[in-house]
């Protein structure tokens, strides 16, 4: 799957979250986390890299990937939420130089990454998406 269908495909999804609740299951294509883990670090691109280094090295070696951001999953049951982030992790999101993000990627995995992060919102809780 190129960039565009990609993206095509993660603007359906939020189109359906906003106007009918509804987003598919996690897959092969779709990862949800509710929020960062920040391990006590203050360095933007190290927390990042801790949070989603394995996803994407994962999305990359397959055919892409989209992970939302400020989705609560429950692993037992697969319900998903639309819980929204909260403001650290819009803060630190807002931060984030994906040029020095696929640095690290082409650094340590010696692998290059195209990333996009962008922010989305439902009435007052702000999202964000990653392919």
């Amino acid at each position: 799957m190129n960039l565009k269908e990609l993206k095509d495909d993660i603007l359906k999804t939020i189109e359906n979250l906003k106007n009918h609740g509804k987003f598919p299951k996690e897959n092969n294509l779709y990862d949800y986390k509710l929020e960062l883990n920040f391990y006590g670090l203050t360095d933007v691109v190290e927390i990042f890299m801790r949070n989603f280094a394995k996803d994407i090295l994962s999305f990359s070696n397959s055919n892409g990937g989209i992970l939302l951001l400020g989705i609560k999953e429950d692993k037992s049951t697969g319900q998903l939420d639309d819980t929204g982030l909260n403001q650290k992790n819009i803060d630190l999101l807002t931060k984030i130089d994906l040029n020095l993000v696929s640095q690290q990627f082409n650094k340590i995995a010696k692998t290059g990454v195209d990333l996009d992060l962008q922010s989305f919102q439902t009435g007052t809780r702000k999202f964000y998406w990653d392919y």
